[in-house]
């Protein structure tokens, strides 16, 4: 596989509750944008990568991100930095895409999303920056639940910090 276009990194700090529910909207979104079933899945063969930065968890966390990288390739890289900064960073130096996404661990993201994301970054030259909830551009699925389509935050909106490629 060539150039991997788009890195989604996951910081994660004794998650087992939700990371499996959270890496399963994120494969789904992936397949979508691949036009195939997230059953058919296996991300090596494609141009994303999904790491899960599990920060020194002490609950089943590791074991559940497990599971999707022996069934989807969901990349784990163990780090101990005791914050959700130096777990994104240890997934950002792990990863090896053009664009990141960092998405917490509790959080849903909508089935178009990695569609979307793309489409803005590549297709308009946008960089987009969000702190909780996602800009209104990434649109969401009907019925997906949230505000913003889906996406489990609870932390307000506080708007999209766009900039330009030169």
């Amino acid at each position: 596989m060539s150039e991997i276009r788009l890195s989604i990194v996951i910081p994660a700090r004794n998650e087992e509750a939700l990371i499996g529910e959270t890496l399963e909207a994120i494969l789904a979104s992936v397949a979508h944008a691949l036009g195939m079933s997230p059953h058919d899945l296996w991300l090596p063969d494609t141009f994303f990568e999904v790491i899960v930065a599990d920060d020194g968890s002490e609950d089943a966390t590791a074991a559940v991100v497990g599971i999707f990288a022996d069934e989807a390739g969901v990349r784990l890289v163990p780090c101990v930095g005791r914050t959700c900064a130096a777990a994104r960073n240890a997934g950002a130096a792990a990863s090896s895409g053009r664009v990141f996404c960092f998405v917490d661990a509790d959080t849903l993201v909508p089935v178009n999303a990695v569609e979307r994301i793309l489409q803005l970054h590549e297709g308009e030259s946008r960089c987009l920056c969000s702190i909780g909830s996602p800009p209104a551009s990434l649109g969401s699925e009907p019925g997906s639940g949230g505000p913003s389509g889906g996406w489990r935050d609870a932390s307000p909106w506080r708007g999209p910090s766009r900039c330009r490629r030169s």
